[in-house]
């Protein structure tokens, strides 16, 4: 488990396989791409739809760098729908808090003072000064939105559901999982090479170690271009057209904290039960070895919590 309480700590801290018949096939080669519109006639986030499919979700022992929490290894069978293609942005958060004037858990302090944030070389800590609007390092409207709690992206989708009519909710788990790995059964969507990601991902790189004075965590051995978040959708889609799937922010999810797939559902529904203070989040982030980018990886933080590494996709029923 990634659980985000101090800066040097592990912030956070198969198709999944395999996809089975035609169904996931389809998804690969001509994933469909729209909008909803909003009750002012703009755009909503780019969706993409997901076809249905099956994946072997979770990681066995034998697994390079596996965790006890994503055993048990099990089939899960996902149902269709879609979900944003990029990770929420700066400039879709902003249009939400302006349309309903919301005060971020941040920006009210809650439990703790603004945003536990990035603060130059390997140092981490609260920031009452901090929230969405202003990070500590550069971020355009076109970056993912951070230092956003999971009760923050639960308001942010209630809002576009009633705005567009459509079921817009939180992915589950699951279906994380199961758009991340896009059909491969390697412990990264990438391969095997813990360091193949970075045309795809943006995570703890030689760019960081060069960039940021005192950098000093495991980084990989290739270049992102980014030592902090990357604008949405500026790396690499993944085959089914999703960017930023690993890396960049981890992406909070609709599922209760468990502390391994012990008792999951066999479909892809987000587990209710369990520890629902905190809920899972997936995917890894631009500061963050590449251990933390494997398919099967799994974080969790309380549903207050926020910090420079968190953001969050929107998933949409079909």
């Amino acid at each position: 488990m990634r659980c985000a309480s101090s800066g040097a700590e592990r912030v956070l801290a198969g198709v999944a396989s395999l996809a089975i018949g035609m169904a996931a096939a389809d998804a690969i080669a001509a994933p469909r791409g729209f909008h909803d519109r909003l009750t002012d006639g703009s755009q909503g986030p780019a969706l993409v739809e997901i076809a249905a499919g099956r994946f072997r979700m979770g990681s066995e022992p034998g697994e390079v760098l596996h965790d006890p929490d994503e055993a048990p290894q099990r089939m899960v069978a996902v149902e269709r729908f879609a979900i944003g293609r990029t990770e929420v942005t700066r400039g879709d958060y902003r249009r939400f808090v302006e349309a309903t004037g919301h005060a971020s858990d941040a920006e009210r302090n809650v439990n703790s003072p603004g945003c536990y944030a990035y603060l130059g070389a390997t140092t981490f800590r609260w920031d009452h000064d901090l929230s969405w609007r202003e990070v500590g390092f550069p971020q355009d409207d076109t970056h993912p939105v951070v230092c956003v709690s999971w009760r923050d992206a639960m308001a942010y989708v209630r809002w576009l559901a009633a705005e567009t009519g459509q079921a817009y909710r939180l992915p589950s788990e699951a279906e994380l999982e199961y758009v991340n790995r896009a059909g491969t059964t390697t412990p990264w969507p990438w391969g095997d090479d813990p360091s193949g990601g970075c045309r795809v991902a943006n995570y703890g790189d030689r760019h960081q170690a060069r960039a940021v004075t005192g950098w000093s965590w495991p980084t990989a051995d290739c270049d992102d271009g980014h030592a902090f978040t990357a604008a949405s959708g500026r790396l690499a889609p993944n085959v089914w057209g999703l960017h930023d799937i690993s890396g960049n922010v981890w992406e909070w999810t609709a599922d209760c904290w468990n502390p391994d797939h012990v008792g999951a559902p066999g479909d892809a529904r987000a587990r209710n039960t369990g520890d629902c203070e905190k809920r899972v989040l997936k995917g890894g982030a631009w500061s963050n070895k590449p251990q933390w980018l494997r398919s099967a990886d799994r974080g969790a933080n309380h549903v207050t919590y926020r910090t420079t590494l968190h953001g969050f996709r929107v998933a949409r029923d079909l």
